[in-house]
């Protein structure tokens, strides 16, 4: 068996799942992701090979692997758990759009993602995907606070949105991305989940953003999350 062993694994339940993975000694168990399920047609029998198959994937995030969702495929760490402070909503029966560019803007420059990026704000691709949203923890019968609070850390990128911000292409209902996550960075466990509400490599129409993805691939090992500054840490330096 393979101690090390690196390659993109599908699955298809429905929608792509893709991602990179560096395995450990259950890779002969997460080489099953290779098959490909149609849920409506699983039975029980699948549908628990299935449960079994995304509980190694959730095994070998705990124990440091990074997992790399693309487009749709990030349905999938929102909705089976593996990302539990992540949701994934659908967009409107009304919203439409076939590949337009529109605008993203990098929140986290420095992370190594965005690495060879001089620009906070780049055009992206958007064929469809979820629309992301970290939870923040806050009460939501406390009513409508006085300002927008501040965006999520583990928020990477994210969408303006709104017309305005449509450089090319067909966009029907361009409100409905505005300001949400492009990329999210969560941690899980010793590992992370980076999922990308867009396809960063879809054929060759976004050459541009294909180093974000490759960027993943390359220094896996140097994405970290920010440990939060203690309050009053600035004052009582000054």
């Amino acid at each position: 068996m393979q101690t090390f062993d690196e390659l993109f694994l599908s699955l298809l339940p429905g929608f792509l799942l893709q991602f990179f993975l560096r395995l450990d000694d259950v890779s002969q168990h997460l080489q099953g992701l290779v098959h490909c399920f149609e849920l409506e047609h699983l039975g029980q029998h699948g549908l628990e090979v299935l449960d079994r198959q995304i509980e190694l994937v959730d095994r070998f995030v705990k124990a440091g692997g990074v997992l790399v969702t693309l487009g749709t495929a990030s349905f999938l760490p929102a909705e089976f758990g593996l990302a539990q402070r992540v949701d994934a909503a659908r967009t409107s029966a009304q919203f439409y759009s076939p590949g337009a560019i529109i605008d993203a803007e990098i929140l986290q420059p420095e992370n190594p993602i965005f690495y060879g990026y001089d620009k906070k704000i780049i055009p992206v691709r958007y064929g469809g995907g979820p629309l992301l949203s970290v939870q923040t923890g806050g009460n939501p019968f406390d009513g409508p606070p006085a300002e927008p609070p501040p965006t999520p850390q583990s928020v990477l990128m994210r969408y303006p949105g709104g017309d305005e911000h449509v450089l090319s292409g067909l966009m029907r209902g361009a409100n409905e991305i505005r300001n949400r996550a492009a990329i999210i960075d969560q941690a899980s466990g010793k590992g992370r989940i980076i999922m990308f509400a867009g396809n960063p490599c879809y054929r060759w129409q976004n050459f541009g953003e294909f180093n974000m993805l490759f960027n993943v691939v390359l220094n896996y090992n140097d994405i970290k999350t920010e440990t939060p500054k203690p309050a009053g840490t600035a004052a009582a330096q000054q």
